[in-house]
């Protein structure tokens, strides 16, 4: 029996050694999932208006610039009306950015998502509010 293994092992050196390699080659070099560095901003909608605004009653719809500071006529961070926009950190999330859209933002913080305000703003912005 062992010399039946060891003719296998020789008449077959080569060709086991290179799966080997072609699998240690693919292992080293599949690409991991995307950790971002900075913040994203996300638009938002509210989901039901009779509800209050928690992080459970507002939807991701899409990727978002960022806001300006304050705006009478957009979105904007100093605004007081309904939020639009929520800023969120990625860098513990294991995900790519498209995968939060169509999910509330409660859900992207229980994924490690968390809301990330900067200097003088909470990590929202909001409508104008309407005169």
């Amino acid at each position: 029996m062992t010399s039946k293994v060891t003719n296998f092992i020789k008449q077959y050196f080569f060709l086991l050694a290179l799966v080997g390699l072609t699998i240690g080659f693919t292992a080293a070099n599949y690409p991991s999932r995307t950790k971002f560095a900075t913040p994203q901003w996300y638009e938002v909608e509210i989901i039901n208006p009779a509800n209050p605004q928690t992080p459970s009653n507002l939807r991701i719809t899409g990727l978002g610039d960022n806001p300006p500071s304050s705006s009478e006529t957009e979105c904007a961070l100093q605004n007081q009306a309904d939020t639009c926009m929520v800023r969120l950190d990625l860098e513990e999330f294991d995900g790519d950015a498209e995968d939060l859209i169509s999910q509330t933002v409660a859900f992207a913080e229980a994924n490690d998502a968390p809301v990330l305000p900067q200097s003088g703003d909470d990590g929202y912005a909001k409508q104008p509010e309407e005169n």
